[in-house]
């Protein structure tokens, strides 16, 4: 299961954990037990989430290693760490200013310092590459003035170019 996919039902369990305490606590039911547990939910809620990300962050260590050790990595393995560093991304940087591409495998919305908020249509700051750039740009092993210079990403509009003070997402080390 996709780790965007668990983290939304994690987020949905706990929003219906507090709606039910409300619900308890509007009738006058036990209002501290409730509580109590719509607050361990979320602290469980918190603890998955981070065991989703030390998991992906393993996942991306060992396809460095593959790679450096010029072991062919399975596509799908190779998708999952894309697609797991693209949403780490927007879990550091939150916000709609900026949509980062890597077709087909990930698109994602980050936040700026002072971009615009996107909601629908197309965004007004697009940054875009494949996926074994994202990947490099990711872990820190190329840098953002190379791969624009170079044609292997594509940037466009104003608070675009804010993603190289977001890189490398992950360190270039195995987890």
């Amino acid at each position: 299961m996709a780790a965007g996919r668990v983290t939304r039902i994690l987020d949905h369990l706990v929003a219906q954990a507090d709606d039910l305490a409300q619900l308890v606590a509007a009738s006058g039911g036990d209002t501290d037990e409730a509580f109590r547990l719509r607050d361990a939910l979320t602290m469980r809620r918190g603890a998955a989430t981070a065991q989703i990300r030390q998991v992906g962050d393993v996942l991306v260590g060992l396809v460095l290693l593959a790679r450096r050790a010029g072991v062919p990595v399975p596509p799908a393995s190779f998708e999952a760490a894309v697609r797991h560093l693209a949403t780490q991304l927007a879990d550091d940087h939150p916000g709609q200013s900026i949509e980062v591409r890597v077709p087909p495998i990930a698109a994602v919305q980050i936040g700026s310092t002072a971009g615009p908020t996107h909601t629908r249509g197309t965004p007004p700051n697009v940054v875009e590459t494949d996926a074994g750039t994202w990947f490099e740009l990711a872990v820190g092993l190329t840098g953002w003035a190379d791969a624009l210079a170079d044609g292997r990403v594509r940037a466009s509009g104003a608070h675009a170019h804010e993603l190289a003070a977001m890189l490398p997402v992950a360190s270039g080390k195995p987890a």
